[in-house]
């Protein structure tokens, strides 16, 4: 073999090498890095009392809130989400009963009232049970994919 024909060889093999190596990374990068777990850090947090919010491990929040403080059904209740560090194109949530599966769920587009602010207004249906319990789901549309935050309350004694 020619010397001509072993460099060859040797920068063919090289190329293959260099090849592998990127597809190994880019299998990598999409599936395994993906995979790994972000954790989202959550406050304690009653929204009867306060307003709840969820940090993103990107820096970004999620804030809900309902007014009156006194929650109960059959009677309008504010909602407001604020956001940070989101670019969002569309803000809705949905409402469900947990406690009485009877009650359909209401879904509501909120109205944006300034940069980073949304609220939409809702009455919550009322069956016969006490302290019913209700889950919130906010939506966020963005560019990059939808953001779904869940905030679980029930109803004032």
């Amino acid at each position: 073999m020619s010397s001509g024909a072993k460099k060859l060889r040797v920068i063919g093999v090289i190329v293959i090498m260099l090849l592998v190596a990127n597809f190994g990374y880019q299998v990598w990068e999409r599936y395994y890095a993906m995979a790994t777990p972000q954790h989202v850090s959550r406050e304690p947090c009653d929204l009867q009392d306060k307003a709840c919010r969820i940090y993103m491990p990107d820096g970004q929040m999620i804030q809900f809130d309902i007014h009156p403080r006194n929650i109960s059904a059959e009677e309008p209740l504010d909602f407001a989400v604020n956001i940070a560090n989101i670019n969002a194109n569309n803000v809705h949530f949905s409402l469900f009963a947990l406690d009485n599966k009877e009650i359909q769920p209401q879904h509501r587009v909120m109205e944006k009232y300034s940069k980073h602010r949304y609220r939409a207004q809702a009455t919550l249906n009322h069956s016969n049970q006490d302290n019913e319990q209700w889950l919130a789901i906010i939506i966020i549309e963005t560019d990059d994919g939808d953001i779904a935050a869940p905030y679980k309350f029930q109803l004032s004694k």
